[in-house]
Protein backbone atom coordinates (compact mmCIF):
# COMPACT_ATOMS: atom_id res chain seq x y z
CA UNK A 1 0.00 0.00 0.00
CA UNK A 2 2.55 2.40 0.82
CA UNK A 3 4.60 1.88 -2.99
CA UNK A 4 1.15 2.51 -4.21
CA UNK A 5 0.36 5.80 -2.66
CA UNK A 6 4.17 6.98 -3.62
CA UNK A 7 3.50 5.70 -6.99
CA UNK A 8 0.69 7.76 -7.07
CA UNK A 9 2.42 11.01 -5.39
CA UNK A 10 4.68 10.40 -8.27
CA UNK A 11 2.08 10.47 -11.28
CA UNK A 12 0.47 13.29 -9.60
CA UNK A 13 3.84 15.72 -9.83
CA UNK A 14 4.65 14.47 -13.19
CA UNK A 15 1.22 15.65 -14.47
CA UNK A 16 1.52 19.03 -12.84
CA UNK A 17 4.91 19.56 -13.87
CA UNK A 18 3.33 18.68 -17.64
CA UNK A 19 0.11 20.85 -17.33
CA UNK A 20 2.14 23.80 -16.75
CA UNK A 21 5.46 22.91 -19.46
CA UNK A 22 3.93 21.90 -22.43
CA UNK A 23 6.33 19.66 -24.44
CA UNK A 24 8.32 21.04 -27.00
CA UNK A 25 6.79 18.75 -29.91
CA UNK A 26 3.91 20.65 -28.96
CA UNK A 27 4.80 23.94 -28.79
CA UNK A 28 6.52 23.79 -32.00
CA UNK A 29 3.40 22.52 -33.75
CA UNK A 30 1.76 25.19 -32.15
CA UNK A 31 3.76 28.41 -33.13
CA UNK A 32 6.42 26.79 -35.89
CA UNK A 33 4.21 26.82 -38.72
CA UNK A 34 6.30 26.97 -41.86
CA UNK A 35 4.30 28.59 -44.14
CA UNK A 36 4.13 31.73 -41.74
CA UNK A 37 8.01 31.54 -41.29
CA UNK A 38 8.40 30.77 -45.13
CA UNK A 39 5.99 34.19 -45.90
CA UNK A 40 7.67 35.88 -42.85
CA UNK A 41 11.69 35.53 -43.66
CA UNK A 42 10.66 36.27 -47.38
CA UNK A 43 9.55 39.46 -46.74
CA UNK A 44 12.41 40.22 -44.16
CA UNK A 45 14.74 40.10 -46.86
CA UNK A 46 12.95 41.74 -49.40
CA UNK A 47 12.21 44.63 -47.52
CA UNK A 48 16.12 45.25 -45.99
CA UNK A 49 17.43 44.25 -49.75
CA UNK A 50 15.50 46.98 -51.08
CA UNK A 51 16.84 50.33 -52.24
CA UNK A 52 15.44 52.11 -50.02
CA UNK A 53 17.95 50.88 -47.63
CA UNK A 54 20.49 51.95 -49.86
CA UNK A 55 23.05 48.92 -48.90
CA UNK A 56 22.56 49.29 -45.00
CA UNK A 57 26.13 50.60 -44.53
CA UNK A 58 27.66 51.94 -41.15
CA UNK A 59 29.26 55.09 -43.30
CA UNK A 60 26.67 56.15 -44.73
CA UNK A 61 23.99 56.28 -41.59
CA UNK A 62 22.05 53.89 -43.65
CA UNK A 63 22.51 50.83 -41.08
CA UNK A 64 19.96 52.99 -39.14
CA UNK A 65 16.89 52.15 -41.31
CA UNK A 66 17.46 48.62 -40.91
CA UNK A 67 18.25 49.05 -37.10
CA UNK A 68 14.89 51.12 -37.08
CA UNK A 69 13.09 48.03 -38.87
CA UNK A 70 14.28 45.54 -36.45
CA UNK A 71 13.65 47.50 -33.23
CA UNK A 72 10.07 47.54 -34.19
CA UNK A 73 9.19 44.22 -34.18
CA UNK A 74 11.72 43.40 -30.97
CA UNK A 75 9.02 46.11 -29.72
CA UNK A 76 6.35 44.13 -30.73
CA UNK A 77 7.29 40.62 -29.67
CA UNK A 78 8.06 42.44 -26.36
CA UNK A 79 11.12 41.79 -25.66
CA UNK A 80 13.09 42.56 -22.76
CA UNK A 81 14.91 45.79 -23.78
CA UNK A 82 18.92 46.10 -24.01
CA UNK A 83 18.09 49.09 -21.40
CA UNK A 84 15.56 50.11 -18.95
CA UNK A 85 17.28 53.31 -18.17
CA UNK A 86 16.74 56.41 -18.80
CA UNK A 87 14.53 55.18 -20.79
CA UNK A 88 13.32 51.51 -22.45
CA UNK A 89 15.28 50.93 -25.14
CA UNK A 90 16.27 48.16 -27.44
CA UNK A 91 19.48 50.16 -29.17
CA UNK A 92 22.57 50.37 -27.85
CA UNK A 93 24.59 52.85 -28.47
CA UNK A 94 28.15 53.50 -29.44
CA UNK A 95 31.03 55.17 -31.17
CA UNK A 96 33.11 54.71 -33.85
CA UNK A 97 36.43 56.55 -34.29
CA UNK A 98 36.80 57.04 -38.34
CA UNK A 99 40.83 57.69 -39.17
CA UNK A 100 41.70 58.07 -42.58
CA UNK A 101 45.22 58.95 -43.26
CA UNK A 102 45.91 62.13 -45.52
CA UNK A 103 49.38 63.07 -45.92
CA UNK A 104 52.06 60.73 -44.80
CA UNK A 105 55.78 61.98 -45.67
CA UNK A 106 59.76 61.97 -44.61
CA UNK A 107 62.05 64.72 -45.14
CA UNK A 108 65.74 64.75 -44.87
CA UNK A 109 67.55 67.76 -45.29
CA UNK A 110 64.71 69.76 -46.78
CA UNK A 111 63.84 66.88 -49.19
CA UNK A 112 60.19 65.63 -48.83
CA UNK A 113 59.60 61.75 -49.79
CA UNK A 114 56.38 60.15 -49.45
CA UNK A 115 54.99 57.22 -48.25
CA UNK A 116 54.15 54.46 -50.42
CA UNK A 117 56.34 55.45 -53.51
CA UNK A 118 59.55 56.05 -51.14
CA UNK A 119 58.99 54.05 -47.66
CA UNK A 120 56.79 51.59 -46.54
CA UNK A 121 56.00 49.90 -43.27
CA UNK A 122 56.09 46.31 -42.68
CA UNK A 123 54.82 45.22 -39.76
CA UNK A 124 51.72 46.17 -37.31
CA UNK A 125 53.67 48.69 -35.07
CA UNK A 126 53.05 52.64 -36.69
CA UNK A 127 56.06 54.46 -37.41
CA UNK A 128 56.96 57.22 -34.22
CA UNK A 129 56.42 60.63 -35.69
CA UNK A 130 59.84 62.30 -34.65
CA UNK A 131 63.29 63.20 -36.49
CA UNK A 132 65.79 60.27 -35.87
CA UNK A 133 69.38 60.33 -36.28
CA UNK A 134 70.67 57.54 -38.82
CA UNK A 135 73.08 54.78 -37.91
CA UNK A 136 74.03 52.54 -40.31
CA UNK A 137 74.60 48.40 -39.26
CA UNK A 138 75.82 47.61 -42.26
CA UNK A 139 74.63 43.90 -43.41
CA UNK A 140 73.31 43.58 -39.93
CA UNK A 141 75.79 41.24 -38.27
CA UNK A 142 75.07 41.00 -34.87
CA UNK A 143 79.35 41.60 -33.98
CA UNK A 144 78.49 45.09 -35.82
CA UNK A 145 75.12 45.93 -34.13
CA UNK A 146 76.43 45.49 -30.64
CA UNK A 147 79.11 47.96 -31.50
CA UNK A 148 76.32 50.83 -32.47
CA UNK A 149 75.01 53.36 -29.69
CA UNK A 150 71.25 52.61 -30.82
CA UNK A 151 69.45 54.81 -28.17
CA UNK A 152 66.43 56.18 -29.51
CA UNK A 153 68.05 55.95 -32.93
CA UNK A 154 67.33 54.38 -36.50
CA UNK A 155 68.92 51.87 -37.67
CA UNK A 156 69.55 51.26 -40.99
CA UNK A 157 70.68 47.83 -42.66
CA UNK A 158 70.83 46.47 -46.01
CA UNK A 159 69.34 43.28 -46.83
CA UNK A 160 68.82 40.60 -50.08
CA UNK A 161 65.26 40.50 -48.75
CA UNK A 162 63.18 43.08 -47.36
CA UNK A 163 60.44 40.65 -45.96
CA UNK A 164 62.75 38.98 -43.75
CA UNK A 165 65.69 40.96 -43.71
CA UNK A 166 65.20 42.98 -40.08
CA UNK A 167 63.45 39.85 -38.30
CA UNK A 168 66.56 38.44 -37.34
CA UNK A 169 67.70 41.55 -35.50
CA UNK A 170 64.58 43.24 -34.08
CA UNK A 171 65.43 41.63 -30.61
CA UNK A 172 69.17 42.28 -30.48
CA UNK A 173 67.68 45.89 -31.71
CA UNK A 174 65.20 46.19 -29.34
CA UNK A 175 67.87 45.81 -26.20
CA UNK A 176 69.96 48.20 -27.75
CA UNK A 177 67.18 51.12 -27.30
CA UNK A 178 66.73 51.36 -31.15
CA UNK A 179 63.75 53.31 -32.35
CA UNK A 180 63.55 52.18 -36.22
CA UNK A 181 65.01 49.72 -38.07
CA UNK A 182 65.05 50.54 -42.00
CA UNK A 183 65.88 48.09 -44.79
CA UNK A 184 66.75 48.66 -48.56
CA UNK A 185 67.47 45.96 -50.84
CA UNK A 186 70.31 47.10 -52.72
CA UNK A 187 70.64 43.42 -54.62
CA UNK A 188 67.17 44.03 -56.09
CA UNK A 189 65.77 47.60 -55.82
CA UNK A 190 62.54 46.45 -57.49
CA UNK A 191 61.41 44.44 -54.19
CA UNK A 192 60.43 47.62 -52.96
CA UNK A 193 58.15 48.96 -55.78
CA UNK A 194 56.86 45.07 -55.34
CA UNK A 195 56.46 45.21 -51.60
CA UNK A 196 54.66 48.49 -52.09
CA UNK A 197 52.40 47.55 -55.20
CA UNK A 198 50.99 45.27 -52.50
CA UNK A 199 50.84 46.82 -49.41
CA UNK A 200 50.24 50.32 -50.32
CA UNK A 201 46.38 50.47 -51.04
CA UNK A 202 45.74 48.47 -47.68
CA UNK A 203 47.77 50.46 -45.98
CA UNK A 204 45.99 53.64 -47.32
CA UNK A 205 42.56 52.60 -45.99
CA UNK A 206 40.50 54.58 -43.25
CA UNK A 207 41.00 52.75 -39.99
CA UNK A 208 37.83 52.02 -38.23
CA UNK A 209 37.48 51.09 -34.05
CA UNK A 210 35.09 51.60 -31.33
CA UNK A 211 36.09 54.87 -28.81
CA UNK A 212 35.67 52.50 -25.86
CA UNK A 213 38.80 50.33 -27.07
CA UNK A 214 42.07 50.94 -26.58
CA UNK A 215 43.76 52.25 -29.80
CA UNK A 216 45.34 49.84 -31.30
CA UNK A 217 48.13 49.59 -33.87
CA UNK A 218 45.80 50.23 -37.51
CA UNK A 219 45.97 46.45 -38.68
CA UNK A 220 44.07 47.70 -41.98
CA UNK A 221 47.70 49.57 -42.20
CA UNK A 222 50.17 47.33 -41.76
CA UNK A 223 50.89 43.60 -42.78
CA UNK A 224 50.43 41.18 -39.83
CA UNK A 225 54.51 41.22 -38.90
CA UNK A 226 54.59 41.69 -35.20
CA UNK A 227 58.35 42.42 -34.03
CA UNK A 228 59.39 44.89 -30.68
CA UNK A 229 60.42 47.80 -33.32
CA UNK A 230 59.12 49.17 -35.90
CA UNK A 231 60.29 48.53 -39.34
CA UNK A 232 59.94 50.07 -42.89
CA UNK A 233 61.16 49.55 -45.89
CA UNK A 234 62.84 52.28 -48.11
CA UNK A 235 63.41 52.72 -51.80
CA UNK A 236 66.86 53.52 -53.71
CA UNK A 237 66.83 56.51 -53.83
CA UNK A 238 65.71 57.10 -50.09
CA UNK A 239 68.72 55.10 -48.65
CA UNK A 240 70.88 56.99 -50.97
CA UNK A 241 70.17 60.31 -49.89
CA UNK A 242 71.14 58.86 -46.00
CA UNK A 243 73.89 56.97 -47.54
CA UNK A 244 75.26 59.82 -49.98
CA UNK A 245 76.00 57.17 -52.43
CA UNK A 246 74.27 54.18 -54.46
CA UNK A 247 73.54 51.47 -52.13
CA UNK A 248 74.70 48.95 -54.44
CA UNK A 249 78.21 50.31 -54.63
CA UNK A 250 78.08 50.36 -50.68
CA UNK A 251 77.08 47.16 -50.74
CA UNK A 252 79.49 45.61 -53.23
CA UNK A 253 82.63 47.16 -50.54
CA UNK A 254 80.94 45.44 -48.27
CA UNK A 255 81.10 42.05 -49.43
CA UNK A 256 84.05 42.75 -50.12
CA UNK A 257 85.13 43.45 -46.15
CA UNK A 258 84.86 47.27 -45.95
CA UNK A 259 83.56 48.87 -42.69
CA UNK A 260 80.41 49.96 -42.78
CA UNK A 261 80.84 53.85 -43.48
CA UNK A 262 79.31 56.67 -40.58
CA UNK A 263 76.27 58.50 -41.29
CA UNK A 264 77.00 62.34 -40.68
CA UNK A 265 75.46 63.47 -37.48
CA UNK A 266 73.62 66.32 -39.01
CA UNK A 267 71.60 63.78 -41.81
CA UNK A 268 68.62 63.05 -39.75
CA UNK A 269 65.31 61.94 -41.11
CA UNK A 270 62.03 63.66 -40.19
CA UNK A 271 58.64 61.56 -40.34
CA UNK A 272 55.55 63.54 -40.57
CA UNK A 273 51.83 61.90 -40.57
CA UNK A 274 47.98 63.91 -41.26
CA UNK A 275 44.83 62.31 -40.61
CA UNK A 276 41.44 63.19 -40.63
CA UNK A 277 39.67 61.70 -37.49
CA UNK A 278 35.48 61.65 -37.37
CA UNK A 279 33.15 60.07 -34.92
CA UNK A 280 30.51 58.08 -36.51
CA UNK A 281 27.61 57.48 -34.37
CA UNK A 282 25.75 54.09 -34.50
CA UNK A 283 24.20 51.00 -32.35
CA UNK A 284 23.18 47.73 -32.00
CA UNK A 285 19.68 45.74 -31.47
CA UNK A 286 19.56 43.94 -28.64
CA UNK A 287 16.55 42.52 -26.71
CA UNK A 288 15.97 39.23 -24.78
CA UNK A 289 13.74 36.83 -22.99
CA UNK A 290 14.47 36.37 -18.97
CA UNK A 291 15.12 33.11 -17.72
CA UNK A 292 12.58 31.65 -14.91
CA UNK A 293 15.34 31.63 -11.79
CA UNK A 294 16.66 35.11 -12.18
CA UNK A 295 20.14 33.40 -13.83
CA UNK A 296 22.69 35.25 -15.19
CA UNK A 297 23.57 32.42 -17.83
CA UNK A 298 22.20 33.29 -21.20
CA UNK A 299 22.24 32.41 -24.81
CA UNK A 300 23.32 34.47 -27.31
CA UNK A 301 21.93 34.65 -31.26
CA UNK A 302 23.30 37.15 -33.01
CA UNK A 303 23.90 38.10 -36.39
CA UNK A 304 25.04 41.73 -38.68
CA UNK A 305 22.46 43.79 -40.39
CA UNK A 306 25.07 46.35 -41.95
CA UNK A 307 26.20 45.91 -45.52
CA UNK A 308 28.18 48.48 -48.25
CA UNK A 309 27.66 51.90 -49.14
CA UNK A 310 26.96 52.79 -52.63
CA UNK A 311 29.49 53.69 -55.19
CA UNK A 312 27.83 56.31 -57.36
CA UNK A 313 24.80 54.80 -58.82
CA UNK A 314 25.97 50.97 -58.09
CA UNK A 315 24.35 49.86 -54.68
CA UNK A 316 24.58 46.34 -52.45
CA UNK A 317 21.38 44.58 -51.68
CA UNK A 318 23.26 42.26 -49.73
CA UNK A 319 20.22 39.98 -48.86
CA UNK A 320 22.74 37.08 -48.07
CA UNK A 321 24.91 38.76 -46.83
CA UNK A 322 23.17 39.33 -44.64
CA UNK A 323 19.65 39.89 -44.80
CA UNK A 324 19.11 36.73 -44.84
CA UNK A 325 20.67 35.62 -40.96
CA UNK A 326 18.46 38.99 -39.61
CA UNK A 327 15.49 37.01 -41.54
CA UNK A 328 15.75 33.70 -39.30
CA UNK A 329 17.23 35.89 -35.94
CA UNK A 330 14.13 37.97 -35.98
CA UNK A 331 11.41 34.80 -36.60
CA UNK A 332 13.50 33.15 -33.88
CA UNK A 333 12.78 36.43 -31.36
CA UNK A 334 9.31 35.79 -32.39
CA UNK A 335 8.90 32.07 -31.87
CA UNK A 336 10.64 32.31 -28.55
CA UNK A 337 8.48 35.25 -27.26
CA UNK A 338 5.31 33.92 -28.34
CA UNK A 339 6.48 30.75 -26.38
CA UNK A 340 7.26 33.30 -23.14
CA UNK A 341 4.37 35.16 -23.86
CA UNK A 342 2.22 31.97 -23.37
CA UNK A 343 4.15 30.79 -20.24
CA UNK A 344 7.21 28.74 -21.09
CA UNK A 345 9.86 29.18 -18.77
CA UNK A 346 13.41 29.05 -19.97
CA UNK A 347 16.07 27.77 -17.72
CA UNK A 348 18.69 30.68 -19.23
CA UNK A 349 18.56 34.28 -20.79
CA UNK A 350 18.01 34.17 -24.66
CA UNK A 351 19.43 37.64 -26.28
CA UNK A 352 19.11 37.97 -29.60
CA UNK A 353 21.67 40.58 -30.73
CA UNK A 354 21.61 42.44 -34.16
CA UNK A 355 24.90 43.84 -35.01
CA UNK A 356 26.01 46.96 -37.10
CA UNK A 357 29.51 47.64 -38.41
CA UNK A 358 30.59 44.17 -39.02
CA UNK A 359 31.88 44.99 -42.22
CA UNK A 360 33.95 47.51 -41.45
CA UNK A 361 35.43 45.62 -38.65
CA UNK A 362 33.22 43.95 -36.53
CA UNK A 363 32.56 47.03 -34.67
CA UNK A 364 29.25 46.20 -33.10
CA UNK A 365 30.06 42.65 -31.90
CA UNK A 366 33.08 44.08 -30.53
CA UNK A 367 31.17 46.64 -28.05
CA UNK A 368 28.90 44.11 -27.12
CA UNK A 369 31.77 42.00 -26.24
CA UNK A 370 32.70 44.25 -23.83
CA UNK A 371 29.21 45.72 -22.80
CA UNK A 372 27.11 42.61 -22.48
CA UNK A 373 23.93 42.32 -20.72
CA UNK A 374 25.09 39.11 -18.95
CA UNK A 375 28.49 38.50 -17.66
CA UNK A 376 30.52 36.66 -21.06
CA UNK A 377 31.69 33.84 -18.21
CA UNK A 378 28.38 32.99 -17.90
CA UNK A 379 27.58 32.80 -21.07
CA UNK A 380 26.76 29.22 -22.32
CA UNK A 381 27.13 29.94 -26.25
CA UNK A 382 27.46 32.38 -28.86
CA UNK A 383 25.50 30.85 -32.45
CA UNK A 384 26.41 33.62 -34.61
CA UNK A 385 24.90 33.67 -38.14
CA UNK A 386 26.33 35.14 -41.56
CA UNK A 387 25.08 34.06 -44.64
CA UNK A 388 22.21 31.42 -44.41
CA UNK A 389 20.50 31.93 -47.43
CA UNK A 390 21.71 29.59 -49.69
CA UNK A 391 21.36 26.57 -48.67
CA UNK A 392 19.02 25.04 -51.43
CA UNK A 393 21.02 26.58 -53.94
CA UNK A 394 24.68 24.90 -53.07
CA UNK A 395 25.69 22.67 -55.28
CA UNK A 396 27.25 19.90 -52.72
CA UNK A 397 25.36 17.11 -52.05
CA UNK A 398 22.56 17.44 -49.50
CA UNK A 399 21.72 20.51 -47.76
CA UNK A 400 25.29 21.72 -45.46
CA UNK A 401 25.18 23.99 -43.24
CA UNK A 402 29.04 25.05 -42.42
CA UNK A 403 29.77 25.73 -38.43
CA UNK A 404 33.21 27.56 -37.75
CA UNK A 405 34.51 28.24 -34.42
CA UNK A 406 37.04 27.82 -30.91
CA UNK A 407 38.43 24.87 -29.47
CA UNK A 408 34.19 23.44 -28.37
CA UNK A 409 33.80 22.88 -32.21
CA UNK A 410 33.92 19.51 -31.88
CA UNK A 411 31.23 19.41 -29.11
CA UNK A 412 29.14 22.05 -30.74
CA UNK A 413 29.25 19.45 -34.13
CA UNK A 414 28.30 16.88 -31.86
CA UNK A 415 25.51 18.41 -29.95
CA UNK A 416 24.21 19.68 -33.52
CA UNK A 417 24.23 16.35 -35.10
CA UNK A 418 22.43 14.95 -32.05
CA UNK A 419 19.63 17.41 -32.45
CA UNK A 420 16.16 15.90 -33.90
CA UNK A 421 14.67 17.86 -36.56
CA UNK A 422 12.65 17.49 -39.71
CA UNK A 423 14.91 20.01 -41.55
CA UNK A 424 17.47 17.52 -43.21
CA UNK A 425 20.25 20.20 -42.33
CA UNK A 426 23.67 18.45 -42.69
CA UNK A 427 26.03 20.01 -40.31
CA UNK A 428 30.00 20.19 -41.52
CA UNK A 429 32.76 21.78 -39.33
CA UNK A 430 35.69 20.70 -41.64
CA UNK A 431 34.99 22.31 -44.66
CA UNK A 432 35.67 25.91 -42.99
CA UNK A 433 38.93 24.87 -41.16
CA UNK A 434 41.81 26.08 -43.22
CA UNK A 435 39.38 29.72 -44.31
CA UNK A 436 40.49 32.18 -42.28
CA UNK A 437 38.27 34.77 -43.24
CA UNK A 438 35.51 32.23 -41.53
CA UNK A 439 36.99 33.25 -38.30
CA UNK A 440 36.08 37.03 -38.80
CA UNK A 441 32.50 37.23 -38.36
CA UNK A 442 30.55 38.54 -35.33
CA UNK A 443 31.26 35.53 -33.32
CA UNK A 444 35.19 36.31 -32.91
CA UNK A 445 35.27 38.78 -30.33
CA UNK A 446 33.35 36.38 -27.55
CA UNK A 447 35.67 33.19 -28.74
CA UNK A 448 39.14 36.04 -28.40
CA UNK A 449 37.32 36.46 -24.85
CA UNK A 450 36.99 32.32 -24.37
CA UNK A 451 33.32 32.20 -24.70
CA UNK A 452 32.23 29.28 -26.63
CA UNK A 453 31.41 31.16 -30.12
CA UNK A 454 30.39 29.33 -33.44
CA UNK A 455 29.69 30.59 -36.43
CA UNK A 456 26.85 28.62 -39.11
CA UNK A 457 26.91 29.93 -42.94
CA UNK A 458 25.41 28.30 -45.98
CA UNK A 459 28.92 29.95 -47.50
CA UNK A 460 30.68 31.92 -50.24
CA UNK A 461 28.95 32.43 -53.90
CA UNK A 462 30.28 34.75 -56.47
CA UNK A 463 27.84 37.24 -55.60
CA UNK A 464 29.05 38.23 -52.19
CA UNK A 465 29.72 41.69 -51.56
CA UNK A 466 28.78 42.86 -55.35
CA UNK A 467 25.22 44.24 -56.58
CA UNK A 468 23.82 40.76 -56.83
CA UNK A 469 23.14 39.18 -53.82
CA UNK A 470 19.99 39.87 -54.82
CA UNK A 471 16.76 38.62 -52.63
CA UNK A 472 15.13 36.61 -55.74
CA UNK A 473 18.85 34.07 -55.40
CA UNK A 474 17.70 32.92 -52.19
CA UNK A 475 16.03 29.79 -50.89
CA UNK A 476 13.29 31.02 -48.63
CA UNK A 477 11.72 27.27 -47.96
CA UNK A 478 15.83 26.03 -46.72
CA UNK A 479 15.53 29.30 -44.95
CA UNK A 480 12.56 27.88 -42.91
CA UNK A 481 14.60 24.81 -42.22
CA UNK A 482 17.28 26.52 -40.78
CA UNK A 483 14.75 28.53 -38.73
CA UNK A 484 13.82 25.23 -37.47
CA UNK A 485 17.00 23.79 -36.97
CA UNK A 486 18.36 26.93 -34.59
CA UNK A 487 14.90 26.60 -32.76
CA UNK A 488 15.87 23.51 -31.69
CA UNK A 489 19.69 24.39 -30.94
CA UNK A 490 18.84 27.15 -28.97
CA UNK A 491 16.24 25.19 -26.52
CA UNK A 492 18.97 22.51 -26.36
CA UNK A 493 21.36 25.62 -24.98
CA UNK A 494 18.54 27.47 -23.09
CA UNK A 495 16.98 24.51 -21.53
CA UNK A 496 19.33 21.58 -20.88
CA UNK A 497 20.54 21.00 -17.32
CA UNK A 498 24.36 20.70 -18.61
CA UNK A 499 24.40 21.63 -22.23
CA UNK A 500 28.38 20.67 -23.10
CA UNK A 501 27.30 17.30 -21.56
CA UNK A 502 27.66 15.01 -24.24
CA UNK A 503 26.72 11.72 -22.53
Amino acid sequence: MKYTKQALKLVIIILIIFSYQPLYSQQLKQYFVDSVILERNTKHVYHLSSQSFYGRSTLTGDDILASNYIDSLFQSFNLSPFQSIPKASNFQPFGIIKTTPLKRFASIQGISYQYGLDFLSLGINPIPEKEYEIVFAGLGNYEDIEKLDLEGKAMLVLTNNLRIGGMRICEIASGKGCSLIMLVNPSNPNQFESISQQLYEQHNSTLFRIEQAKPKSPSRFFSKLNTPVPQIVISDNFARALLGDKPSIIYQGLLKGESPKVIPSEIKVKFDFNYSIDTLHTHNVVGWIPSSSGSQQSVLVCAHFDHLAPEGQKWYPGADDNASSIAVLIELARLYSAMAKDGYQFKRNIVFAAFTAEEIGLLGSQHHSINPIFPLDSTTVVINMDMVGRLGNQKLKGKQLFVSGDHKLDDFTSILKSIKTTSGIKVDSKSLENISMFSLSDHFHFMEKGVPAFLLTTGLHTDYHTPYDTPEKLSYESMVKITEFLFETIKHFANEPNPWDLN
